[in-house]
């Protein structure tokens, strides 16, 4: 590549500008409208610049920077704005071209940080049709980022092609050839990917208008440009307008004429260390694959269908926050997913939520959460959630999940559970929500006292599908509709030394189990509710009884009435010698009792099963 650059490889231009070591400046006029300048500038040593001083000055010819040179690109600080469009023009292929030689390195060094500061390589000339941008990439050629912004514009007037990549027809930017140092790389117009493959910090990536797509390919590790500072540290996916930083009414609105349907990839064995990835209003999605890691990161998602599916992927989450994003807003979502529940505007929790409906699911994902956030808030839509074969840990305040107020469903699927003490660790809203619990599982896995939020709808919790759900220390289910909680299809519910304390009612399904084991010290496990349903199911109680005597009593369920039937298996809670379970009275008390007195049901006790037919007319508080 190095005999190309002999001489430039751009054509039928005005003249060849040689900037040497020196500094070239284009003074622009203020509102210079289509003021065309039409020279070719090249960088053919160490320390050039090229200083534009004047309002949007637009080109129709390019910058050539030869091997081996270190150039740049900078701007006045007393004017209101600068714009260097670099335009294609349809009767010259190599006008609007940047060549980059081997080695080479081009640093972009506006006057600010907003798109008012841009250097623009647009293909549009003229209200033409878009024709294709063109960058020219040696071995080795880097773009620096320190401060403005690049921008890439790219697409046909419908918006239809995205041709940033650098040649016409190639839609992908590699961000290896960037090095970020503040500053903003600007996909602009059009249906766009980046891929990220390589190591490295990053400052602002803006995707702009289009159906984009942000790529982090297998192995790379990808941080924020300072770790004390995550704030500028960006990829958007809306049109920002000319707000620098996190601007939630464009993220709302999102009112682009090419709207956008952009796409997240996370790669398996990718990393992603300290980085907010923010959606616009459309139906986007994220996924992370197996192997993959987000250590700090931020996914927000506004309005639209979003869908968000993690595969075996690690999520860890601290308490750091960012802050002073724009002059009027501070947010302190620390390492959220948010789906579009909330905006933190003026250091305050705003009342829009969004009522789109969104689905998240978590495939053999390890989530550790040590912030007091929500871990995963959707708006008021119809959600749906699932966590397959999931690893939760979350040791800080806070809900792990908040659906909204719409009809959701969460299912946790061979999901281990583990949250910190007198925590709300699900809100469910106030729709007719479902909560399931399917596969081997445990649930409050620490121990602790946990809360379930309901919320005003009249909600369902199944234990279904097989599963075996390990429920420990005190979890409480709260609510105010009219709700209900069913162990069936032959699944098994065991109580670790627990309360399952539900607001409604609690059926035990034929070929199910309530397995209560309890310790003979003094925990036992117990089911508290409005009322019981027996619908064929067990009741297996699992404890060391040699130790009891005759009068002892074991409390199972407190409820206002128990209807049904169930059968009892007592053959792991073993008497002494000449000592009985007496089941009767289970119907008033919800207890067992144990009793020297050989009545016929207890002989059947002994051999393992006890059938009981349990009804009473039905009692509610």
């Amino acid at each position: 590549m190095a005999a190309a650059f002999a001489a430039p490889c751009l054509s039928a231009h005005a003249a060849d500008v040689f900037i040497g070591t020196d500094t070239v400046t284009i003074a622009a006029p203020a509102y210079s409208g289509n003021k065309v300048f039409e020279d070719t500038y090249i960088f053919d040593e160490d320390g050039g610049t090229l200083n534009f001083t004047g309002r949007q000055p637009r080109m129709t010819s390019g910058i050539v920077v030869n091997d081996n040179v270190h150039a740049a690109i900078t701007s006045g600080t007393s004017i209101l704005d600068v714009q260097m469009r670099f335009w294609t023009n349809p009767f010259n292929p190599d006008a609007g071209r940047m060549v980059l030689g081997e080695n080479s390195a081009l640093e972009i060094n506006l006057g600010g940080n907003n798109r008012n500061y841009k250097v623009r390589f647009s293909n549009k000339a003229y209200g033409a049709d878009y024709v294709g941008t063109n960058i020219v990439w040696g071995t080795g050629a880097k773009i620096k980022l320190t401060s403005g912004y690049f921008s890439l514009c790219n697409a046909d007037n419908n918006g239809n092609a995205g041709l940033s990549g650098g040649f016409a027809n190639d839609p992908s930017v590699e961000l290896s050839n960037y090095i970020f140092n503040g500053g903003t790389l600007c996909t602009d117009i059009g249906h766009d990917i980046i891929r990220m493959n390589r190591d490295q910090a990053i400052g602002r990536v803006d995707m702009d208008n289009g159906n984009d797509q942000f790529i982090i390919e297998s192995g790379v590790k990808m941080t924020s440009l300072t770790d004390a500072a995550r704030q500028n540290s960006w990829v958007l996916f809306y049109n920002t307008g000319h707000n620098y930083g996190y601007d939630s009414a464009a993220a709302e609105r999102d009112e682009s004429g090419y709207g956008g349907r952009d796409t997240l990839h996370v790669k398996g064995g990718a990393e992603a260390a300290g980085i907010n990835f923010l959606f616009g209003t459309n139906n986007d999605t994220v996924i992370v694959e197996d192997g993959a890691t987000l250590e700090n990161a931020v996914i927000r998602m506004n309005r639209g269908d979003d869908s968000l599916t993690f595969g075996a992927a690690t999520i860890v989450m601290d308490e750091r926050s960012y802050t002073s994003i724009s002059s009027t807003a501070t947010l302190a979502i620390a390492a959220d997913i948010d789906m579009g529940a909330r905006e933190a505007i003026n250091s305050k929790i705003a009342e829009a939520v969004d009522s789109d409906n969104d689905t998240a699911v978590f495939n053999g994902t390890t989530i550790v959460k040590s912030t007091d956030h929500n871990f995963l808030a959707m708006g008021d839509g119809d959600n749906t959630v699932t966590f397959n074969n999931a690893l939760i840990t979350n040791t800080g305040a806070g809900k792990f999940v908040d659906t909204g107020s719409g009809t959701d469903i969460v299912t946790f699927n061979g999901t281990s559970i583990s949250a910190p003490d007198q925590t709300t660790f699900i809100s469910l809203g106030g729709g007719n929500d479902i909560l399931n619990f399917k596969g081997a599982a445990s649930v409050n896995e620490a121990g602790q006292e946990l809360t379930i939020d309901l919320g005003g709808g009249d909600d369902t919790v199944n234990v279904s599908g097989g599963a075996r759900i390990a429920m420990k220390g005190k979890t409480h289910f709260v609510g105010d509709g009219d709700n209900s909680f069913n162990v069936t299809e032959n699944s098994s519910l065991a109580l670790e030394e627990a309360l399952l304390d539900f607001a409604g009612e609690v059926t035990l399904g034929s070929g199910s189990e309530i397995e209560f084991n309890n310790d003979a010290n003094g925990t036992l496990s117990l089911v508290s509710a409005v009322s019981f349903v027996g619908a064929g199911g067990t009741i297996c109680v699992v404890m060391d009884a040699l130790g009891l005597e005759d009068g002892y009593v074991l409390k199972l369920v407190d409820a206002d009435s128990i209807i049904g039937s169930v059968l009892f298996n007592l053959s792991r809670a073993i008497l002494a010698e000449g000592l009985f379970w007496d089941t009767s009275a289970f119907l008033t008390t919800g207890s067992i009792s144990v009793t020297s007195v050989p009545e016929a049901a207890h002989f059947a006790v002994l051999a393992g099963l006890a059938a009981i037919g349990l009804t009473l007319r039905r009692r509610r508080k």
